[in-house]
C-alpha cells in the first residue's frame, strides 16, 4: 500500500498534537492531587520570605496585606525597596504597622538597599533583605509584590523541601487576571496560561521568582549569592544551578498567586519581550524549545487551514487530510483551555469568579494568541538590552549583566 507524503505529514501532526493532549490532561490531574499533599503540615521549618518592591504594582496594597495574612506560624517577612524615596516605602511602612499584633510572622522588616551599581536592582534589593537573616531559618522564599498568595501559600511552598536528596527549590507560578476586563491582560493571561499548563510532573519546571523557596544551606552551597551579585534572572539562575548540581525543582499547584493587573499595550510588548529575552539569554534550550513549540502549534492549525483552503480551491487530494489536521489542532487547544481554566478555578478558589469571568476568552483565541507568540519569539530572538522597571540593563550572559545609566 502505496502511502503519500501529506498523509504521512498529517499522521505525524495529528499523534503529536494528541500525545501533548494527553500529557496536559495527566498534568492537570496530577496537579490536582498534588494539592492536597503539599497542604499538609508535617513540615514547618523557620522560613525567612523576602519580597523586594519597586514602585506601585496594580493592588499594591490588596497584594502585601496577602503577605500577611499567611496561615503559617514560622516565617519572618522582609520587604526591601531601592531608597525610601520609592513611592512604595511610605505604604509598606504604614501596613507593617497597621498589621502589627495581627500577623502570624514572627518579625516584620521594610529595608532599604541602595541603588544597584552592577546588575539587577531586583536581585540587589534580594541580598541586602538576607543579610538579616536569623541563624535559625531553614528555608529562604522569595515573592514578588504583584503576586497575591492563598493564606496557604507557604506552607505549601516549603512543603516539597522535605525530600532534601531530590528537590532542590520548589515553586509555583501567577494566573493573570484582567482588571476590569482590560484587553492588554486578557492578551498576556491567555498566553501565561499555556505555560501555566505545563508545569506540574514534568522536567521542564522552572523556578518562578514570584513563588519560590530554596533551603538556605543549599543557596549558599550554590553559589547563588554571589551569582546573583552581576546577573539579571533570579530565578532562571537558580533554576540552572539546582539543576546543574542535580536536583530537581518541584512545581507545587497551590503555590500559584494570583496577580491582577491592567496594562497599556506599550507595556504588555515591553513585559513580553523582556520575559523571552531574558530567558533566550539565561536559558537559550528551555527558549528554543518555546520556538519549535510554538511553531508546530501555528503550523498544524493555521498553516494547515491555509494550506488545506488553498488544496480545495484546486483539487488536491491532500487538502482534506490538511483541513482535518488543522480541525484536529483548533479542538486540542480548546480542550486543553478549557481543562487548564477548571484546574486553576480549583486551585486559586478564593479568585474562582474573576478567573471564570474571562475562562471562555482563553478557550476560544487561543488558537490566534498563537500566532502572535511567533511574533514575540522572532523578535526576543535579536538584542540583549531589557528595561525592567525603568531600569535599562545589559545582559552579557547567563550570570552577568550591566546596568545602562539613564
Amino acid at each position: 500500500m502505496h502511502i503519500e507524503w501529506y498523509q504521512t505529514v498529517s499522521l505525524v501532526f495529528v499523534i503529536t498534537q494528541l500525545y501533548f493532549l494527553e500529557f496536559i490532561r495527566r498534568n492537570n490531574q496530577h496537579n490536582l492531587k498534588r494539592k492536597d499533599k503539599d497542604s499538609l503540615n508535617d513540615y514547618r521549618p523557620n522560613v525567612y520570605l523576602t519580597i523586594p518592591c519597586k514602585g506601585l504594582d496594580t493592588e499594591f496594597e490588596k497584594n502585601i496585606s496577602a503577605f500577611f495574612k499567611l496561615a503559617y506560624p514560622n516565617y519572618h517577612l522582609s520587604f526591601v525597596v531601592e531608597s525610601e524615596d520609592d513611592p512604595a516605602f511610605p505604604v509598606l511602612s504604614r501596613l507593617k504597622r497597621e498589621f502589627a499584633g495581627q500577623t502570624k510572622a514572627l518579625s516584620v522588616q521594610v529595608g532599604v538597599a541602595g541603588v544597584s551599581e552592577n546588575a539587577c536592582q531586583k536581585t540587589h534589593n534580594m541580598l541586602h533583605s538576607l543579610k538579616f537573616v536569623p541563624e535559625d531559618t531553614e528555608v529562604l522564599a522569595f515573592a514578588d509584590s504583584d503576586a497575591r498568595p492563598l493564606p496557604e501559600w507557604l506552607g505549601s511552598l516549603v512543603h516539597p523541601l522535605k525530600q532534601e536528596k531530590k528537590v532542590g527549590a520548589s515553586t509555583g507560578y501567577r494566573w493573570f487576571i484582567p482588571i476590569d476586563g482590560n484587553i492588554p491582560v486578557l492578551f498576556l493571561s491567555i498566553l501565561n496560561a499555556k505555560v501555566a499548563q505545563i508545569l506540574g510532573k514534568s522536567r521542564f519546571n522552572q523556578a518562578w521568582g514570584g513563588s519560590m523557596a530554596i533551603r538556605k544551606d543549599l543557596f549558599y552551597k550554590l553559589d547563588l549569592h554571589k551569582i546573583w551579585q552581576t546577573c539579571v534572572s533570579d530565578d532562571l539562575t537558580l533554576s540552572l544551578q539546582v539543576l546543574k548540581a542535580g536536583y530537581r525543582i518541584r512545581y507545587s499547584p497551590l503555590c500559584m498567586v494570583a496577580s491582577y493587573e491592567a496594562f497599556t499595550w506599550k507595556r504588555l510588548f515591553d513585559f513580553i519581550y523582556r520575559q523571552l529575552m531574558i530567558t533566550r539569554v539565561t536559558s537559550p534550550i528551555v527558549w528554543f524549545l518555546g520556538v519549535i513549540a510554538s511553531l508546530f502549534s501555528v503550523c498544524g492549525s493555521w498553516g494547515a487551514l491555509i494550506y488545506g483552503i488553498y488544496g480545495l480551491a484546486n483539487s488536491l487530494p491532500s487538502a482534506y487530510y490538511a483541513l482535518g489536521t488543522s480541525l484536529i489542532f483548533f479542538a486540542a487547544m480548546s480542550v486543553r483551555a478549557y481543562w487548564r481554566q477548571k484546574t486553576m478555578q480549583n486551585l486559586l478558589y478564593r479568585y474562582r469568579e474573576d478567573i471564570q469571568k474571562y475562562s471562555i476568552y482563553d478557550i476560544t483565541l487561543s488558537s490566534i494568541v498563537s500566532l502572535f507568540m511567533i511574533v514575540f519569539l522572532f523578535v526576543s530572538a535579536f538584542g540583549r538590552t531589557i528595561t525592567w522597571r525603568g531600569v535599562r540593563y545589559k545582559m552579557i550572559s547567563a550570570y552577568r549583566a550591566k546596568r545602562i545609566r539613564n
